[in-house]
Formats: structure tokens, sequence, C-alpha cells
């Protein structure tokens, strides 16, 4: 037990005297720390100016929908479909296929919210005036294509409306030649399902939604990149871990060496 004790004593001086030798090279050799330190706080400084600015601009963009139509006049009104699928819109948007290209100084970046069809598209360039005028071609594009999908559909339930209607016509105007009273029923049901079906159609023209800007391009007032800031405090701390580094690889040299 005695020796156990003695042992613990003896690596508990042996470390505190490690400790405060370390601590003392230290001291001895704080121009090294202090040389490092500025270096590494000047070679922030040149980064500061010499990096590139760079500006973020953001615009928000709602996805269209429309109704889904069955094709029958039993089922001609089903749920509402977007006119894009969200995560393929922001791949194509991130892949330049409405606006950048991999040629050009600006980077697009897209995202989105878990079951919303609102999607935000950031760009970042060198420039805060092509920032914003990319964002706005982006958009453009977007609308343009989507615009003639909600035209197709439109013209798919014009022409389902005027079919509808005129077979109702049809059959109101066969009321008047028709002397069987159950067939007369019959057919007027069956206008009367179309009449239904007309209404319901109409309602999904309504519901055609157009992809729009919800929030018009706004450009940050001063460069995001680079950061002044972290780029000092980044600075700083590197150049003094490499001094002290500096400083305990120079005096085990020395010792070394001796």
């Amino acid at each position: 037990m005695e020796k156990e004790n003695q042992y613990s004593e003896s690596v508990s001086e042996y470390e505190e005297v490690d400790l405060r030798d370390v601590f003392n090279v230290l001291i001895r050799k704080k121009k090294i720390i202090v040389f490092c330190a500025a270096a590494g706080l000047a070679a922030a400084l040149v980064a500061n100016a010499v990096l590139p600015r760079v500006y973020r601009a953001q615009i928000k963009i709602e996805a269209g929908s429309f109704e889904e139509l069955a094709g029958k006049v039993e089922e001609s009104v089903g749920k509402t479909i977007l006119l894009a699928d969200i995560a393929q819109l922001k791949d194509k948007i991130e892949q330049g296929a409405y606006g950048a290209n991999d040629k050009s100084s600006c980077t697009l970046k897209a995202a989105a919210a878990s079951g919303s069809n609102v999607i935000a598209v950031t760009a970042e360039c060198a420039d805060p005036s092509a920032a914003k005028n990319l964002l706005s071609q982006v958009a453009q594009n977007i609308i343009a294509e989507h615009d003639k999908t909600i035209a197709a559909r439109r013209q798919t339930i014009e022409d389902q409306v005027k079919n509808y209607q005129a077979n109702a016509e049809e059959i109101k105007n066969s009321f008047q030649y028709s002397a069987d009273r159950s067939c007369s029923t019959e057919r007027y049901l069956a206008a009367s399902t179309l009449k239904n079906r007309i209404i319901e159609l109409e309602f999904a023209l309504s519901r055609l939604d157009g992809t729009a800007v919800v929030l018009a391009p706004t450009v940050s007032e001063t460069p995001v990149k680079p950061n002044p800031g972290l780029n000092v405090s980044l600075g700083l701390v590197l150049g003094f871990f490499a001094g002290i580094f500096a400083a305990l690889a120079k005096n085990w040299w020395s010792n070394a060496k001796n």
C-alpha cells in the first residue's frame, strides 16, 4: 500500500513537473507564439482583401396545381396534383436547367420544406445585380414551363365541358321525340348527370392555379463571403496553436542536440 502511494505521488509530481516545464518553455518562446499568431492574423487579413466578394439573393416560388381528371363521367374530378414534383424541380434548378450553367460564375441552390409547394431559390454571385437578374430569369422560365402545362389542362377540361354540353343538349332535344315515359326519365337522369359533371369540370377550371413568385428577389446589402470576422478569428487561433507547436518543437530539438 505504501509503495502504491509513493508511486502515485511520484507520478503526480512527474506530471506537475512536466506541465510546469511546458509552461516555462512557452513563456521563454513567447516570441515564436506571438510571431505565428501575427502571421495567422496577417494571412486572414490578406485573405479578406484578396478573396472575391460574394452576394446572396433569394426568391420564393410557389408551384401551381390542378385537379386530376379520371377521364370518366362518373369520376371527372379527383385529387389535387402539383404542376411539378418539388424534389425534381429543386434538382433541375441546381443543375442549371432554368438559368445558370457550369460556365456561370453564380451558384444556385434550392430548398423546400417537407410537404410544402413553396421552394426557395438562392443565388450567390460576385455581382448583386447579376444574382437578382438570375433569380428573375429562373422564375420566368419555371412559370413559362408550368403555364404550358396549365394551358394544356385547361384545353382538355374545356373540350370535355363542350362534349358534355353537346351530349346534354342532344338528350334534351330527344325528349320531345320520345313517347316512352320510362325512357324519358332515364334520359332526364343522364342529362342531369352530365350537367353535374359540367359543374364539376368548371370548378376544376377555377382550381387551375399557375406557378407564381410569392417573394420577389432580395439581395444582401453586404457580401456573405468572405466573412472578415470569422477569417480573423480562425487566423488568430490557428496561428496561436501553430506557435505553441513551433515553440515546443524548437525546445525539443535544442534538447536533443544537447
